[in-house]
């Protein structure tokens, strides 16, 4: 019995060699019959565009062996691997020794099924390489629109320059001041010094020159007060910068903002941590006497960036059902969180959230001057962005 199987096997393997050698010998031997064309009767699934809508195409003789030789051995590989499966489980799921007995006699003939389409295969290659070679136009170009993940990015990469740029000035400024609140103490100690001597050479309390050299001592200590509150503002105003930068970088990252819920926890969350600076240094302020306006100003318009940020996430993660393009999903895990929102939904909750940013940016003004030319600056940035944030809503919801 087994030598019959061996038998038939060897000559299965010269069957299937016979046949591509022949194709091979004509294909070389015939050029001018090898290049004439003619209609394809049926399409072959390896042939690049040939389907329903391309009954009619025009191949050679060398292409169309080509592409039924490798179509042959991806289904004969196919074929393989499946018998492979199948014998296996049979063999691990049946208690009796006869079932075993077949499930591995399946598996053993795949085996020598798949050497026998891997040797044809060889042999192909070597007798002629361009039988078997695969065209490059075999799986079509996947071509992608990325324009608008492409403007996502640059927006996204611009933003975040723009907050590392102001950390850099920030921390210059806090270098300068401490610059001047050394050289303002460099004078107290001067003046200190000259006062001493103008003490040791008799002069009193009310002599001319040593009430001007007091009145030079306290102006300087109320300069060094003054860079000790521009300093703690400066410092609190980075320590906002750094929490907006890395609301956006956590907002724009898919493993944290997975769906609609995320989104707003993670605003939630960074808005939280700016009420505690807001209200830290203004205590810290309140302590040496500076008024905590500007403090104020800049932490309004932190929390008023928070808001339009979550409104742009909100859009930029929002897609549309591909059956019914009425469902709306937020975020790449909201098909199995949330689910799909209606789309008048969604818009009316942007609508609602664009509301409460327009309160945010009008909070965004210094309380001691409204002409402040910070706060203008300020409030002309965030209402540029509101409206920039209008129109994104208005293209998307289209």
């Amino acid at each position: 019995m087994k030598n019959i199987k061996l038998i038939s096997h060897i000559l299965l393997v010269t069957m299937i060699f016979s046949l591509f050698t022949t194709a091979t010998l004509v294909s070389l031997a015939h050029p001018a019959h090898a290049q004439s064309t003619y209609t394809l009767l049926e399409p072959l699934p390896t042939i690049t565009e040939t389907g329903a809508s391309v009954m009619g195409k025009e191949i050679n003789l060398n292409d169309y062996i080509n592409y039924a030789i490798n179509l042959l051995i991806a289904i004969s590989a196919a074929a393989a691997v499946f018998m492979i499966v199948w014998g296996g489980l049979l063999y691990m799921t049946t208690d009796s020794w006869n079932g075993k007995s077949d499930g591995k006699e399946k598996v053993t003939n795949a085996i020598i099924g798949l050497l026998m389409v891997l040797s044809t295969y060889i042999i192909l290659k070597t007798v002629n390489p361009a039988l078997v070679a695969i065209p490059d136009t075999l799986v079509p170009e996947l071509k992608l629109d990325t324009s608008r993940a492409d403007a996502l990015y640059s927006r996204l990469q611009g933003e975040l320059a723009g907050y590392d740029a102001a950390e850099r000035i920030q921390a210059q400024q806090i270098r300068d001041i401490n610059a001047n609140i050394n050289k303002n103490r460099s004078t107290i100690d001067q003046l200190n010094t000259e006062l001493a001597n103008l003490y040791a050479d008799g002069y009193n309390e009310f002599d001319p020159i040593v009430e001007a050299v007091k009145k030079d001592i306290e102006e300087t200590n109320n300069d060094i007060s003054k860079l000790n509150g521009q300093r703690l503002i400066t410092a609190e105003t980075t320590a906002l910068t750094g929490q907006l930068k890395q609301a956006i970088i956590d907002i724009n990252n898919p493993d944290k903002a997975k769906d609609w819920k995320a989104l707003n926890a993670i605003i939630d969350e960074y808005k939280t941590q700016i009420n505690n600076i807001r209200s830290s240094g203004a205590a810290k302020l309140a302590e040496s006497g500076q008024d905590p306006a500007p403090l104020y100003l800049q932490a309004n318009y932190a929390d008023a960036s928070l808001e339009l940020e979550r409104i742009r996430a909100i859009i930029n993660n929002a897609s549309f059902g591909s059956i019914n393009s009425n469902n709306v999903y937020v975020g790449y895990e909201s098909y199995l969180t949330s689910g799909a929102y209606k789309k008048e939904d969604v818009v009316r909750e942007i609508n609602n959230y664009i509301s409460n940013a327009s309160t945010f940016i009008d909070d965004v003004k210094n309380t001691s001057d409204l002409t402040d030319a910070t706060a203008i600056k300020l409030k002309a940035d965030l209402n540029a962005r509101l409206q920039n944030i209008k129109t994104l809503a208005a293209e998307k919801f289209k």
